[in-house]
């Protein structure tokens, strides 16, 4: 925690500024890792699972 604030891991410390003046171009875009998407995809086919346990007994 940073001044009672959790830092974003895909931002860097000079994007947050232009991130909050309102300039929306495509450089200030966070992009998302193929790492990352397959960490998601794997936690929420393990949600699914758990569900599809739970319902199963």
């Amino acid at each position: 925690m940073v001044n009672g604030r959790v830092p974003l891991p895909f931002l860097d410390r000079g994007q947050t500024s232009q991130m909050s003046s309102g300039v929306n171009t495509k450089e200030d875009c966070p992009m998302v890792t193929y790492e990352a998407l397959f960490t998601y995809t794997l936690v929420i086919i393990g949600i699914i699972n758990l569900i599809l346990q739970i319902k199963k007994k």
